[in-house]
């Protein structure tokens, strides 16, 4: 999509300032740990929030903005989990005639606010709702949700006895009736699964139902995965030019790694399959304020790419890099870590290839 000169402007802005930022900030540091977060950095970056209106106290950004945000946090595996504040809340400002919906949106720039997507992994079983005079009762298990540990409210997404979908707000409860079970992912992140066994709510937690909230299911879910896409972008462009500079300086038999035919053309495999993932990401970026079902197809391209060519590219990295890429200490290895488990959240490959097969039939 071409961009006006002005906004290509704030465009570089924003992705220098981010760069900046992070590579000061959130780097891999000299110790081989990643450096402690502190969420009121990103506050004062202005990105929380920052795709929401300015009515909402937010910078009212496009969809490229906040992906160029996440990117760069991809650049060095950010181990905190952003992308939900950054990219996924926004889709979420239709619904601002809810006061108590209007009031959590509001204070996520002031990183008062931070949020988790509860929904279920498969939609053969979904979280089920159902109402019991007054209050709603929830039930299941979700999928992993990265993030939840730190979340001051829960946007659930559910279906009710009808399987017509229903989309809740909560604050995170910790009882016999609502469980969450931590985990430690592949890439050091963390993530939890709630378990819900007849879990009460208040009926006006119910922020929409029916066709209203199926859109707002959809975007969200269609956002995490574009938002996970695009930090996996930059993760991937790190590794790339890590092992570039790699091939360049390494010596074998009195000529650098980068001179061999056999290298560079692994190389070159992986340099192809990181452009046609980002035009594929391009592709879905644009798609994201368009037709739903136009979305969902660019989405789920992106995503089953990802999890094939995206840690194809990587492994042809270590592949070159030889023994060191594989060391606990070198960064390479852990981006393939971050790919890893990327590919694996919000449906894998062939979740996503048999979502594309049923929408062109």
């Amino acid at each position: 999509m071409r961009r006006s000169e002005e906004k290509a402007e704030e465009d570089r802005m924003l992705r220098d300032s981010a760069r900046r930022f992070l590579s000061e900030k959130r780097a891999w540091n000299s110790e081989r740990q990643y450096s402690s977060t502190d969420w009121q950095h990103y506050v004062e970056m202005g990105w929380p929030g920052m795709g929401l209106p300015e009515t909402l106290e937010g910078m009212n950004a496009d969809t490229d903005q906040c992906m160029m945000v996440m990117e760069e946090a991809g650049r060095v595996l950010l181990p905190d989990w952003i992308a939900t504040d950054v990219a996924v809340i926004p889709h979420l400002a239709r619904l601002t005639g809810n006061d108590e919906l209007r009031h959590v949106l509001s204070q996520v720039p002031y990183g008062n606010s931070r949020n988790a997507i509860v929904a279920a992994q498969n939609p053969a079983t979904p979280l089920l709702c159902r109402k019991t005079g007054p209050q709603i009762e929830i039930s299941g298990t979700s999928a992993l949700v990265p993030g939840i540990a730190r979340a001051t409210h829960w946007i659930i997404v559910a279906e009710d006895e009808a399987g017509a979908p229903t989309v809740i707000l909560t604050t995170p409860f910790d009882t016999t009736t609502c469980m969450v079970k931590a985990y430690r992912l592949v890439d050091g992140r963390q993530a939890g699964m709630v378990t819900f066994v007849d879990h009460a709510l208040s009926q006006s937690s119910i922020l929409a139902t029916g066709d209203e909230a199926a859109t707002i299911a959809h975007e969200l879910r269609d956002a995490s995965i574009a938002a996970l896409i695009a930090e996996c972008i930059g993760a991937i462009d790190a590794g790339f030019d890590l092992t570039v500079e790699y091939l360049k300086t390494r010596k074998q038999f009195g000529q650098t790694l980068s001179s061999l035919q056999a290298v560079q053309h692994l190389m070159a495999e992986a340099y192809c399959d990181r452009e046609n993932l980002r035009s594929l990401s391009m592709t879905m970026i644009a798609a994201m304020n368009g037709v739903p079902d136009q979305r969902r197809r660019a989405v789920s391209a992106a995503k089953a790419y990802l999890g094939r060519n995206g840690l194809r590219a990587i492994s042809r990295c270590i592949q070159v890099s030889g023994g060191i890429a594989l060391t606990e200490e070198y960064f390479l290895g852990h981006v393939y870590k971050r790919l890893q488990t990327a590919a694996g959240l919000f449906g894998n490959s062939e979740t996503h290839i048999s979502l594309l097969a049923r929408a062109s039939s």
